[in-house]
C-alpha cells in the first residue's frame, strides 16, 4: 500500500504522488494520515522546494549525541529531545497508525543514509581531506543511528510510543547498509 510514495526520496515527487493517490476501499483513513504526516514533515519554502522538519529533528538528536555535557545543559537537552520526538510524531498517541508512521520513519532513515553517502564533509577523514572507505562510512552511519536512538532513551526513557522509531532505524539500516 502506497509503495511508490514511501520509496520516493524527493519531497516534490512525493507530493505529486500523494496528490495523485486515489484511495481504494478501506484506505481512506491511511491516505488522510499520509497527508497529515506530509504537512507536518514538510514546509514549503522559496529557497528550496520543501524544508524537511523530520531531518531537522534527526540532526538535532545527532548534535546532542556528539556534544554530551557540552554547550547545553541537561534540562535544555531534554527539551530539545522532547521537541524532536514531537516533531517526529512519536508522542502523538495513536494519531497515526503504527504502520504509516513506521513506513514514514523508514523513509526518513533512508533519506538520512542517502544524505550521508552523498555528503563529502560527512565522509571526510580530517577537515575535508581524504574520504572514508565504504566500510568506514557504513560503520559511521550505523553508529549515528544508534546514538540518535540512545538520545531519546537517555533523556526521555524507552517509552512504548518511541519504539516504532527504533524499529525503523534497525530495519532500514539493516536493509540499506548491508547492500
Amino acid at each position: 500500500m502506497f509503495d511508490d510514495y514511501f520509496n520516493e526520496l524527493d519531497p516534490v515527487k512525493r507530493k505529486e504522488i500523494l496528490d495523485a493517490l486515489q484511495p481504494e476501499e478501506g484506505e481512506e483513513e491511511a491516505l488522510a494520515q499520509l497527508r497529515a504526516l506530509f504537512s507536518l514533515r514538510y514546509e514549503p519554502s522559496r529557497r528550496v522546494a520543501y524544508i524537511d522538519h523530520f531531518i531537522g529533528a534527526v540532526s538535532t538528536l545527532r548534535d546532542i549525541a556528539y556534544n554530551p555535557g557540552g554547550r547545553l545543559s541537561e534540562r535544555k537537552n531534554t527539551g530539545l529531545v522532547q521537541e524532536a520526538v514531537h516533531t517526529l510524531c512519536l508522542d502523538r498517541g495513536g494519531e497515526f497508525s503504527r504502520e504509516i508512521l513506521y513506513r514514514e520513519l523508514c523513509q526518513l532513515i533512508s533519506c538520512y543514509i542517502d544524505m550521508c553517502r552523498e555528503d563529502t564533509h560527512y565522509q571526510s577523514v580530517v577537515w575535508g581531506l581524504g574520504r572514508m572507505d565504504s566500510e568506514s562510512l557504513i560503520s559511521k552511519i550505523s553508529s549515528d543511528m544508534q546514538l540518535i536512538w540512545e538520545q531519546i532513551v537517555k533523556y526521555l526513557g524507552e517509552n512504548e510510543e518511541y519504539l516504532v522509531f527504533r524499529d525503523a532505524i534497525a530495519d532500514t539500516a539493516k536493509n540499506q547498509l548491508n547492500d
